[in-house]
């Protein structure tokens, strides 16, 4: 699979995944109460109008993993309408709210620990509130755009026809990380893969099973969740 073939398949719409951080002065359960309202202010904002959809999901414990798990709070996903309203959400001053309200809700600022993403959707599957995140970074020597081909190209329609067997109305979505400057860099990760299926025990052996049959990761993590949908656009249908 050539790089341009991967970038056409990318759905249009930029992808923001984040793995929140609580502030230490929170916990568990108040910090997901402060995230809502963080949330909700976030979306109290004129510059909202940019966001197609947003989602939090928080953390579940993780069936016979066999994989590192990825140490959270809980995972954010945003999508923006189009690169244009994402810049121009960035841009409007009126962000300057929710960056003071992220110092009494997380650890760090959002951008530590957020991946800007293109999302590459092999299986819609059906709408269940039960998500598991596997963060992947590449082994060396292969460089971002040969993982990429070979994790788009050749991993994942396996893993999605592999998902099939085990659950039909599986859903399977790899979010590529874009390049971007050392000085602005978050969460470290090439691909954030994200799985909804009956199942994720089962989904996790057919996994590490994938795994096994290439040498393209340095490191994996995983996050079982489970996803609210704060809000979605009424032209995301």
């Amino acid at each position: 699979m050539e790089y341009i073939n991967y970038m056409i398949s990318a759905t249009p719409h930029p992808k923001l995944v984040y793995f929140a951080e609580r502030h230490p002065a929170l916990g568990p359960a108040e910090f997901v109460e402060r995230w809502r309202r963080h949330g909700a202010l976030g979306m109290s904002l004129p510059r909202w109008r940019n966001i197609l959809r947003y989602a939090q999901c928080d953390p579940v414990p993780l069936p016979r993993a066999g994989l590192e798990p990825l140490a959270c709070d809980g995972v954010a996903l945003v999508w923006y309408r189009s690169e244009a309203t994402r810049q121009a959400h960035i841009a409007d001053r009126s962000g300057s709210v929710t960056k003071a309200d992220e110092a009494e809700t997380f650890a760090r600022p959002v951008a530590r620990f957020a991946l800007l993403t293109d999302e590459v959707v092999f299986e819609p599957g059906e709408p269940r509130r039960r998500k598991l995140f596997i963060a992947i970074r590449r082994a060396e020597p292969l460089r971002p755009t040969e993982f990429l081909d070979l994790w788009a190209g050749a991993f994942g329609p396996r893993l999605a026809a592999a998902i099939r067997t085990i659950d039909p109305r599986g859903g399977y979505v790899q979010n590529h990380a874009r390049p971007i400057a050392p000085a602005v860099a978050g969460f470290e990760a090439d691909c954030i893969d994200e799985i909804s299926v009956k199942d994720p025990g089962a989904f996790l052996d057919l996994f590490r099973a994938e795994l096994a049959r290439a040498p393209l990761t340095a490191s994996v993590r995983a996050i079982l969740t489970d996803e609210t949908v704060l809000y979605q656009a009424a032209d995301d249908q």
